[in-house]
């Protein structure tokens, strides 16, 4: 822009005729000229390194999202099926763990309850034989509770708990199927036992019910921590 500015000063002084203030004007106009050029050349330049350096680091920052987006969306979704399978084979082996159990229970309240002597004491109203039978029934068992009834339902003998005044089998499903001579296991709550797999089954005399028995296992943190023993 100086050499632009004493170039116009030069053009005061020259006059129409070629001489050598007007080739001087017209060399330094020229001069000026090519130096603004350069000079928004080499302006112009640095803007174009510094956008494409820009540019550049735009799109690596795009790509390494990218990338950490898909990876960590296809991560957590393989996690999510995995979790998905493991949950769903877990409750495999819990439900046929809970059914093994359930079988086992029945079978061996059946097995107990059509013992004539437990028959012949229940009709008798022997408590002392009936009590006898029973804890001789948990001791040779893995039962961990174990409820004897007679025909109207009045407990004679409760393994672990006190016998409450009135107590009666009959307000639980398993004891009311059990004394109408149906065999039957549930998995249930109960006042004396609380969250349980609950197994009864009818006690015969002479081909007549004369009492029930209901036995079983408590589903607490034994349990849990036996099922992850068993499972692993």
């Amino acid at each position: 822009f100086g050499v632009l500015t004493l170039s116009s000063a030069l053009s005061v002084f020259a006059k129409t005729d070629i001489n050598f203030l007007l080739i001087g004007e017209h060399v330094l106009k020229i001069a000026a000229f090519g130096l603004i050029i350069i000079w928004i050349w080499q302006w112009l330049s640095l803007r174009a390194r510094e956008e494409t350096l820009l540019v550049f680091i735009t799109i690596s920052l795009f790509g390494a999202l990218l990338l950490t987006t898909t990876f960590s969306t296809i991560f957590l979704k393989q996690i999510e099926t995995d979790a998905g399978k493991s949950l769903a084979l877990s409750a495999q082996v819990f439900d046929f763990y809970l059914g093994s159990l359930k079988s086992k229970a029945l079978t061996t309240t059946e097995f107990f309850a059509r013992s004539e002597e437990l028959g012949s004491a229940l009709k008798a109203r022997d408590l002392k034989e009936a009590e006898r039978l029973a804890r001789e029934f948990l001791k040779n068992s893995d039962r961990q509770f174990v409820t004897l009834a007679l025909k109207n339902g009045t407990i004679i003998f409760k393994s672990g708990a006190a016998i409450k005044s009135g107590e009666n089998v009959l307000v639980e499903k398993v004891g009311g199927e059990a004394l109408a001579g149906r065999p039957v296991v549930l998995i249930s709550d109960s006042d004396s036992e609380g969250f349980s797999i609950r197994s009864g089954a009818p006690v015969f005399y002479q081909n007549k019910v004369v009492g029930a028995v209901i036995s079983g296992y408590l589903l607490n943190d034994d349990f849990s921590k036996k099922f992850k023993t068993t499972g692993n």
